[in-house]
């Protein structure tokens, strides 16, 4: 069985295989139409870095807000093509075996435009995965349940799943042979004011091992 964590966002969707006893990482993130491999902005900083080391798939989040009508109907044609996307892609890598999917559930805590629009986004992604791998191909583990996973706390922050990810908390053989692992480990200083992807990945690296 294939084993599958998705840790979601609405910039920065993360994905974490286990298939053959090996790890791949997959980070769909959002380029906002800039040329990212080569620009110097921080917030690309580690995708340059991991080029060599996961798989990196962007996408454009154009949003048009001139019109409440036009708002919502842009956002839901890009979740569409956002849940699309991934799937497609995770189709590709898993085949006809037998998969499993972790998503971390949705958080009551606060309610915002952005806890909404995740929301929206998240349900799009259900919905096309259900269509592809089956209705019983999804696991929703809490909040919380992630983060304890891998760092033993509840209410982690990015940099605990981050030092338990390198630290292999979970005393994970097969993760040390993985080339995001093995290149995390090697570096010296870590940037935790523009980490991503790498929080993301970690991420999804808890969920599926809460699975």
């Amino acid at each position: 069985m294939i084993k599958i964590g998705i840790d979601f966002s609405l910039v920065s969707p993360s994905v974490c295989i286990f298939k053959d006893n090996q790890y791949h990482f997959i980070s769909f993130f959002d380029d906002y139409g800039e040329n990212w491999k080569e620009g110097k902005s921080k917030k690309f900083q580690y995708h340059r870095l991991l080029s060599n080391y996961i798989e990196l798939c962007s996408y454009t989040r154009h949003i048009d807000k001139s019109n409440y009508r036009i708002e919502q109907d842009t956002k839901m044609k890009s979740a569409k093509t956002i849940a699309y996307m991934i799937t497609h892609r995770l189709k590709e890598i898993t085949g006809d075996e037998e998969t499993v999917i972790g998503l971390e559930g949705f958080s009551y805590g606060s309610i915002s435009s952005s806890t909404l629009d995740l929301a929206l986004y998240n349900s799009f992604l259900r919905i096309k995965l259900m269509e592809e791998f089956g209705d019983d191909c999804i696991v929703i583990i809490s909040p919380t349940e992630g983060k304890k996973t891998l760092s033993g706390k509840g209410n982690a922050k990015k940099e605990d799943q981050i030092k338990s990810f390198i630290d292999n908390r979970t005393k994970d053989e097969f993760i040390e042979k993985n080339e995001l692992w093995k290149f995390l480990n090697e570096m010296k200083t870590i940037d935790f004011k523009y980490i991503k992807p790498v929080d993301d990945l970690c991420d999804a690296y808890s969920i599926l091992k809460s699975i």
